[in-house]
């Protein structure tokens, strides 16, 4: 059996989210193509050797995911966010989660559940002045203009007719975690 991972010379949703599954893994993004061909050569299934990603559509496959998370963070509301903080080497990092409810994307649905499981969302680790309270906030400050910034030039945004402000941000954030 042979297959395709491109549709219309594009990479499928399928092919570029397991693209990110393998990096997550640990496999180096100039490894991913090679690696994909192999494990459907186990399954029985040929992959065209035209058609094995290369490193930096695999690099800007993993940046999509990020770009897709950040939206996702300006459209799943209500929130409650989290944060730590600590340091290593002498270096301070902190790391934050939100966590909201989620619409069904498997309905195509945009519309979210009450009585929905929340999901856990991390907004990534990023280094710190220092352990402060006002440095955690100016984190959460940038984060969230980040997200705003990035759902409201979405086309997502766009089709729905939708703005994300940090406003909106304080008027729907439930609670917060944090060790200050």
């Amino acid at each position: 059996m042979t297959t395709k991972l491109t549709r219309q010379g594009m990479y499928t949703v399928h092919a570029r989210k397991m693209v990110r599954d393998v990096i997550a893994a640990g496999a180096a993004r100039e490894k991913v193509g090679p690696l994909m061909s192999k494990i459907a050569q186990i399954f029985g299934v040929k992959i065209h050797r035209n058609h094995m990603m290369s490193r930096r559509t695999a690099s800007r496959c993993v940046l999509e995911g990020g770009i897709a998370s950040q939206m996702q963070n300006g459209f799943e509301l209500p929130v409650t966010i989290s944060a730590d903080s600590t340091s290593n080497r002498g270096n301070n990092f902190e790391s934050a989660k939100f966590q909201h409810r989620v619409p069904d994307y498997q309905k195509d649905l945009f519309f979210v559940d009450p009585t929905s499981t929340p999901r856990i969302r991390h907004s990534g680790v990023e280094s710190t002045v220092d352990h402060s309270s006002q440095q955690s906030v100016a984190g959460w400050k940038k984060r969230v203009e980040g997200n705003t910034q990035v759902f409201n030039d979405s086309p997502l945004a766009a089709r729905r007719q939708m703005k994300f402000t940090f406003r909106i941000f304080l008027r729907i954030l439930k609670g917060m975690n944090g060790d200050h």
